[in-house]
């Protein structure tokens, strides 16, 4: 079973990709730069904003990317917790203690 806060995670990161990347051609389109000619009230151009489509297109996939890494980290977290689990005994102490104790009991006493 997946941990549910890395696939919340996940989810959310894909989230903001998708939605980064079809809202920032929106807002180009929305939001279009205005440029005026020799005389301001004779000519006026609108043309489609790519700064803003831009930076927020590498806003986007930054956020959506750190999102995936990090629900990464607590995936791998998560198994790496599994598996040292494995090695709990019933009395509390690790497997790698008692191989530890077994090695000290072992070795002569000074």
């Amino acid at each position: 079973m997946e941990n549910k806060i890395s696939k919340t995670i996940r989810i959310c990161g894909g989230i903001v990709l998708i939605a980064g990347i079809i809202g920032s051609f929106f807002l180009g389109m929305v939001f279009p730069v205005v440029t005026y000619g020799e005389l301001e009230y004779l000519r006026i151009e609108e043309s489609y904003n790519w700064g803003l489509t831009l930076s927020v297109l590498a806003s986007s996939i930054l956020t959506g990317l750190l999102f995936l890494g990090i629900a990464e980290i607590i995936r791998l977290l998560d198994n790496a917790v599994k598996i040292l689990g494995d090695f709990q005994l019933g009395n509390g102490k690790t497997g790698i203690d008692n191989v530890l104790k077994d090695i000290e009991s072992n070795l002569p006493k000074l």
